[in-house]
């Protein structure tokens, strides 16, 4: 199971920069919201590839692992979130 997990994260951070790479070519207010929705979503992939490694490789344990995926969550929501602001404001 935990090997799907781990491929699974893979498959999301490498969809965050193939996200990152569709809006690179934008310019302008439009280019920078895309842009800082692009590294939330990357953050947001890498979230779940931090909870895989805490866990499965460095052995932490339960409350820190869970503690720490959250955390990382909201850094990456809070960069969607502004993202969308920014694309609002300047529409």
């Amino acid at each position: 199971m935990e090997i799907i997990n781990l491929v699974l994260d893979f498959v999301l951070i490498a969809m965050s920069v193939w996200m990152l790479t569709i809006v690179t070519g934008y310019g302008g207010y439009i280019g920078r919201s895309f842009r800082v929705i692009g590294w939330g979503a990357f953050i947001l992939g890498i979230a779940h590839l931090v909870e895989t490694i805490t866990f499965e490789v460095f052995g932490f344990s339960q409350f820190v692992v869970e503690l720490s995926h959250r955390i990382i969550i909201v850094v990456g929501f809070a960069l969607i979130i502004i993202g969308f602001q920014m694309f609002v404001q300047k529409k």
